[in-house]
């Protein structure tokens, strides 16, 4: 059997992400497997072992732990390139990315938005396909996606249409079909109003948008729910029911995700032609540099590629 082979980005090299990355590599469970950290090794203090390796990118001296500076913003895009580049030619079989500060970026290309939308920019220069990504927050309790992402939260309702939420379900199931290898994934959608409208008296998005789209999605031959009060769809019992959350917002997804397991949440991007994953949380650059960060959430984000290639 081939030999599974990641890559991982460092991150933010200010924040915890040597220090996650250290943490979980030492875990012995993944002695089978290969790693490529992607970053400036002087930030790492791993003793040898045979299946870790490093692709190094030289960040400079002028760094101070738990005080980001944008003359390295440069740097970071770079391990992030490189590392969605290995993936894409098939150098290895996954990429995990340690977390990135978006305004240390942002000083110096103001049209980043996140790892996300970078990663299909540079899959669409390197291939000419545009992709479409989607982000599913993942636990060992629940799995959810936001259709709407960052973007303020009085623009959601003009963004939420049949066609988006159509393209989004087909993208989810096709991940859970063909990389979960779950034959009849159960899709449950949350409405945007409060009780899902309260059949109108809340707002017509529901009715008029929504419900639309999941009649679309069932002639498709989709398993999508009626659409459902988002307050009553994530208590124990509820979650028997489906294998994926479908939100109308960020908030709506990531709360849930993030109460029920914030230690080991996990970012997973669905519809491009590479696995990605990162752990659910940020730099954390108030705890950078104490040694007391909380590998689990990488650890999970391994795993997770693990589990599907």
């Amino acid at each position: 059997m081939k030999k599974l082979k990641i890559a991982v980005t460092m991150g933010e090299p200010a924040g915890i992400g040597a220090e996650i990355i250290t943490k979980a590599l030492s875990d012995r469970r993944f002695d089978s497997v290969d790693f490529i950290i992607i970053g400036d090794k002087n930030f790492f203090h791993i003793t040898d072992k045979p299946n870790i390796n490093f692709h190094h990118i030289d960040f400079g001296q002028n760094i101070t732990i738990g005080k980001p500076h944008f003359h390295y913003a440069d740097k970071i895009l770079e391990t992030i390139k490189t590392g969605c580049l290995m993936a894409l030619e098939g150098y290895v079989d996954g990429l995990v990315t340690a977390p990135i500060n978006k305004d240390t970026i942002n000083n110096v290309f103001p049209n980043f938005y996140g790892h996300t939308e970078y990663l299909s920019d540079i899959i669409w220069e390197t291939t000419n396909i545009r992709y479409r990504p989607v982000m599913m927050l993942s636990c060992s309790h629940l799995r959810a996606v936001p259709l709407t992402v960052h973007i303020p939260l009085s623009h959601v309702a003009t963004t939420i249409t049949q066609e988006y939420i159509i393209e989004t379900a087909l993208i989810i199931d096709s991940y859970f079909k063909q990389r979960l290898k779950i034959k009849n994934p159960r899709l449950k959608i949350a409405g945007l109003n409060p009780h899902a409208s309260d059949n109108g008296i809340m707002g017509n998005e529901e009715k008029d948008i929504i419900t639309p789209a999941i009649l679309k999605l069932r002639e498709k031959g989709i398993t999508i729910s009626d659409v459902a009060s988002a307050d009553t769809m994530f208590h124990a019992e509820a979650r028997k029911n489906y294998d994926v959350a479908l939100c109308m917002y960020h908030d709506q997804a990531l709360i849930p995700v993030k109460t029920l397991g914030f230690d080991e949440g996990v970012n997973v991007t669905m519809g491009l032609p590479i696995i990605r994953t990162s752990p659910d949380h940020g730099t954390a650059i108030d705890i950078a540099g104490k040694n007391i960060a909380n590998p689990n959430a990488m650890i999970a984000a391994i795993h997770e590629i693990q589990k599907i290639a």
